[in-house]
């Protein structure tokens, strides 16, 4: 098993759920809804 290969993997997953996290949270202060944290 390739370990380079499983690092850019788990690296792209957590850039892609750090990507989600940040349009989540924007799209949370422009609607105005600071509930759900």
């Amino acid at each position: 098993m390739d370990l380079s290969f499983l690092s850019e993997f788990f690296t792209a997953i957590s850039d892609f759920v750090g990507a989600l996290d940040f349009f989540s949270g924007s799209a949370e202060a422009l609607s105005g809804t600071e509930e759900a944290a």
